[in-house]
């Protein structure tokens, strides 16, 4: 688990940050709150950054001057069925697949394989993603 912290994983200027933040509910638990800045604190910016947030909403606390590449997310089960697909879409940015949120970061936001509430998915098939980072050419 990343806290609010980071590492770099790679050869040095081979690879990359990935960071991660406690959730959006820790401003509501009033602990582990997320803190993007200590999440991105010391590491190095000529390498390019992922971010690990559980919830896609979490866009809302980052801008392009973070600099962040890529985003991943859950949280949201693809909208797992009607009518929570809805209200997910009402509260959630992105409830699926790979968007382009701004010039510089792109999120990913995966479905995962579990449900909440009724065990059951309609229109939101589970998944597990394999992602493939290539170096820019």
């Amino acid at each position: 688990m990343l806290e609010n912290e980071n590492l770099y994983i790679g050869e040095p200027s081979k690879g990359f940050n990935l960071a991660g933040v406690y959730d959006l509910f820790g401003y509501r638990a009033l602990k582990f709150m997320p803190d993007i800045n200590a999440a991105l604190k010391d590491r190095d910016t000529s390498s390019p950054t992922i971010l690990l947030a559980h919830q896609p909403k979490f866009l809302e606390e980052i801008n392009d001057s973070l600099k962040i590449d890529l985003v991943l997310s859950g949280h949201t089960h693809g909208g797992q069925l009607f009518p929570f697909s809805t209200l997910v879409r009402m509260q959630q940015p992105y409830i699926s697949d790979l968007h382009q949120h701004t010039p510089i970061t792109q999120i990913y936001v995966n479905k995962g394989t579990g449900f909440w509430g009724p065990p059951m998915r309609l229109g939101a098939s589970a998944e597990i993603t394999q992602i493939t980072l290539l170096p820019a050419s």
